[in-house]
């Protein structure tokens, strides 16, 4: 995983960012056993992922933040995102 982190200063306050990007080489096979059942599984994959984000500080104690991701495999392909305010006292 790559990641860069920034900070932006305006005004009033300040807004912090951030990428990242990663790769996933997995190779082998994994074994679970049940009692007298096993399960095996192939892991052979190769994922790429990239997330960004950032938080707005709005005051001291409030800020809005948003994160969204996004991921591609072989057999996978997704995203997903989160957003908020978050709030201190």
């Amino acid at each position: 995983t790559v990641r860069v982190d920034g900070t932006v200063y305006d005004g009033d306050g300040k807004v912090l960012t951030f990428f990242a990007v990663s790769f996933s080489d997995s190779l082998g096979e994994n074994n679970v056993r049940n009692g007298g059942a096993v399960i095996t599984t192939n892991t052979a994959s190769n994922l790429i992922g990239a997330r960004a984000g950032l938080t707005a500080y709005l005051s001291e104690n409030a800020a809005l933040f948003a994160n969204i991701g996004i991921t591609e495999g072989a057999d996978i392909s997704g995203f997903d995102g989160t957003g908020g305010v978050r709030l201190s006292w």
